[in-house]
């Protein structure tokens, strides 16, 4: 049995309770250490749910750098990765993608990308975790799943964190996107955002 059969009711349990303070984190159940720092590199999305609220939903074992900036892509991004490396990094949480299908030619999207993972890999030891990105509700969500399908194919060699099954194994229980807004989740997209990332941080630090 998949693994998405087991995850849809957690995700809808916290895209349901999304208003209520999280009393919990990844820190609570792990040792005493020193906090591990964890950037996320993205773009509007990142930026106003405040890095998907994993300063808190991570607790005080990690330690967030928030490199989130409205309409960048990763072409954008390209000659400024080096804010993403400013806290030296552990793990480097990549979300980007939609304003480079906006802004951007999508034929060199891929080599972009790979063209950024290759240089973070340079110049750090840090994991990098690539997200599949939820669905829109614009007019361009085929083009949205179609870079999903590269996206994808980096699982063999990254760690994924897919937003892209969750969200369309809700989208017709709840509403995921605001009526005037299509691209920037609403609170309960959001909320499965947060769960999604705090559950493959989890796996990848031994949770």
């Amino acid at each position: 049995m998949s693994r998405s059969y087991f995850l849809i009711p957690i995700l809808f349990f916290f895209a349901q309770c999304y208003s209520q303070k999280d009393t919990n984190s990844i820190s609570s159940l792990l040792p005493n250490m020193d906090p591990i720092p964890v950037t996320v590199l993205g773009d509007s999305l990142c930026e106003r749910s405040q890095a998907f609220g994993l300063r808190e939903g991570l607790g005080s074992n990690f330690e967030l750098t928030e490199a989130c900036v409205s309409m960048r892509g990763v072409a954008d991004w390209l000659p400024q990765l080096d804010l993403a490396l400013v806290n030296t990094p552990k793990l480097i949480v990549i979300e980007l993608g939609l304003n480079d299908l906006l802004y951007h030619s999508d034929q060199s999207f891929s080599g972009n990308y790979n063209t950024m993972l290759s240089d973070l890999q340079s110049k750090s030891s840090a994991l990098i975790m690539v997200t599949v990105l939820p669905p829109t509700n614009a007019s361009y969500r085929a083009d949205v799943l179609q870079m999903n399908v590269f996206l994808k194919s980096l699982g063999s060699s990254y760690p994924i964190a897919d937003m892209e099954t969750p969200f369309l194994q809700t989208e017709s229980k709840i509403e995921l996107y605001p009526t005037d807004d299509p691209i920037h989740p609403d609170p309960a997209g959001y909320s499965i955002m947060k769960t999604v990332y705090m559950s493959e941080v989890g796996k990848l630090f031994g949770f």
